[in-house]
């Protein structure tokens, strides 16, 4: 199994790599540079184009859209619903990071409203999953105060099927979250439900 995965890492690594994307990111004061550095070692191109002026444009010549909801501005939510809108206008796969969603309202319900827009996947703890999906209020700041287990859907809401390449592993609230694992090595890099 580990060399399965391994295998699979450094074959999806590698095309990553090869592929070198252009990643437009629309992210929080504390990190820019960080996500910058990370893009880079992995031999991304990242872009922090935020501006609302600019954000639909950029994002649709771009490999992929990170919208990260750690620290907006109005200018920001305004450039993330317009990344967002070019994104989805130019089937560019987005990323959403609901920093902190279920703390503020403002930043709670503008989380909820892009989701519906149906993002490639979600990056969160366990207590913005949960926000987010319309379950409970979430957890405290940017700290989750939810075990990952509470994250996931009860079998009664478990989807069986496996779902379209453009279904993201979180649905507009309240429908379930959805886990995703890495294909076997040899396949395609279409995600399936666990």
């Amino acid at each position: 199994m580990a060399s399965t995965l391994a295998h699979a890492f450094t074959a999806a690594q590698a095309e990553f790599s090869r592929a070198a994307p252009l990643v437009q990111c629309l992210t929080n004061i504390v990190v820019p540079q960080i996500t910058a550095n990370a893009l880079l070692a992995a031999g991304a191109s990242p872009a922090m184009v935020d501006t609302p002026e600019e954000a639909a444009d950029f994002a649709a010549i771009a490999s992929g859209v990170l919208v990260n909801t750690g620290s907006p501005t109005a200018a920001q939510y305004t450039a993330m619903r317009e990344a967002v809108r070019g994104a989805t206008a130019n089937d560019t796969p987005w990323v959403l990071d609901p920093v902190a969603c279920g703390g503020p309202a403002a930043r709670t319900g503008f989380a909820r409203d892009i989701v519906a827009h149906r993002p490639a996947a979600v990056r969160g703890n366990a207590s913005e999953i949960i926000a987010l999906s319309g379950v409970s209020g979430g957890g405290r700041g940017v700290d989750s105060t939810d075990e990952v287990a509470a994250a996931r859907p009860s079998p009664r809401r478990r989807s069986t099927t496996r779902p379209p390449l453009s279904t993201p592993p979180v649905t507009s609230p309240p429908a379930p979250v959805r886990w995703w694992r890495f294909p076997a090595p040899g396949t395609s890099l279409s995600p399936t439900t666990v």
